[in-house]
């Protein structure tokens, strides 16, 4: 039974850091084909032409003498009043659409991560909270029931603050602003998990909605675009997993048994998403964009 916290760990390290998340923007460069490239021709500007006079278009001369000679240039010196234009070098060259980059109606939404991974201030200090919280919840928080009841409730909390934010909040985020976000959600983990502690009796159960939700997150990021379209059956699909993982605790004949097993996903859990804020992998933006904000 000890094992089983480890090798979930391990899965779910191997599963974030090898699968990709979402689909990459693959673009194949077609080259143009056009029936016939229009002849060069070669721009000439006369020398003692009046000011109103319009320039005169010549073809390009056969040869290097000829065409100094047409344009009153000495053989073997620069030219510089006359410039030669390959119109179908330009004609050839690719545009935006045939480089794919036109805007397609029928392209899927989700090519790219919602919003830029970036390696903060807060998210860094969050990442190591996260790390070491992670482990020790996962490897001990069944032998010692006040530790499991206080990270399992602050956990929750600090969710519920970082969603609240999440809606309420319009990017871009500066640091100190999130610096903001990250207190108001560790301070009220911590109050809560140390409140949660004195009623250990009602409490112990959350671990158990912890561990519902976590299953249902990895499952909704098996898929790029998300495992499931509609922001209804995405909801359904949490509250399902999650009350059906609470669902352990109510019978002691499974209690043990569910707490383990809740224990272990949400623990790996905690643990992939402060390594995350390290590897820009961006699951924590993956999940943004399966909750709809982006």
């Amino acid at each position: 039974m000890r094992l089983i916290p480890v090798l979930v760990d391990i899965w779910l390290c191997l599963l974030v850091f090898k699968a990709p998340l979402t689909a990459e923007a693959r673009y194949t460069i077609k080259p143009r084909q056009d029936a016939a490239a229009p002849s060069s021709l070669s721009i000439s500007k006369p020398q003692d032409a009046a000011p109103t006079a319009a320039p005169s278009f010549k073809p390009v001369a056969k040869s290097a003498e000829d065409a100094a000679s047409s344009n009153g240039l000495v053989p073997g010196e620069p030219a510089s009043t006359t410039s030669d234009v390959d119109l179908g070098a330009v004609t050839n060259t690719p545009t935006g659409s045939d480089l794919g980059l036109a805007s397609d109606p029928n392209k899927p939404k989700a090519e790219n991560l919602p919003i830029e991974p970036r390696i903060t201030p807060a998210l860094s200090i969050a990442g190591a909270i996260l790390m070491l919280t992670g482990l020790f919840y996962t490897l001990i928080g069944l032998k010692t029931k006040w530790l499991h009841i206080f990270l399992s409730t602050a956990y929750l909390t600090s969710l519920a603050v970082t969603v609240l934010i999440v809606y309420v909040m319009h990017s871009p985020v500066s640091n100190a602003i999130q610096g903001a976000y990250f207190v108001a959600a560790f301070v009220t983990g911590v109050l809560f998990g140390g409140g949660s502690v004195l009623f250990a009796d009602v409490t112990e159960g959350l671990g158990c909605l912890l561990g519902g939700y976590s299953l249902a997150m990895w499952f909704l990021v098996l898929k790029p675009d998300g495992l499931i379209k509609s922001k209804a059956g995405k909801a359904i699909f949490i509250a399902c997993f999650t009350l059906g993982a609470f669902g352990f605790y109510v019978s002691h004949w499974t209690r043990a048994y569910g707490l383990i097993g809740a224990t272990s996903f949400a623990g790996a859990t905690v643990i992939v998403l402060g390594i995350d804020c390290f590897s820009r992998a961006g699951l924590k933006e993956f999940w943004l964009y399966i909750w709809g904000k982006f």
